[in-house]
């Protein structure tokens, strides 16, 4: 996930989600914090938020980490299955 928020989002992008989240050396920012920094209403910075992160959701679950998910469900499944 982190090679997706550093190689695959914007500097704006990772700006507010790491600040809003305070995630990868980002301090904790409210959105009204951050969106003085980018000169965005808070509306405006939470629906760039949202954007980014659903972004990223897109990028993860595409990748490795959403093979696998979709894997442990088959296989979890299958267990339950195996059980009834």
């Amino acid at each position: 996930m982190r090679e997706a928020f550093e190689n695959e989002l914007s500097f704006r992008e990772r700006e507010i989600l790491g600040q809003f989240f305070s995630v990868h050396g980002y301090e904790k920012r409210t959105l009204s914090e951050i969106g003085e920094q980018f000169n965005m209403k808070e509306n405006t910075t939470l629906k760039a938020k949202d954007k980014a992160f659903n972004k990223l959701t897109e990028i993860c679950m595409n990748d490795k980490l959403g093979l696998w998910r979709n894997a442990y469900r088959v296989v979890m499944e299958y267990t339950k299955k195996e059980t009834l």
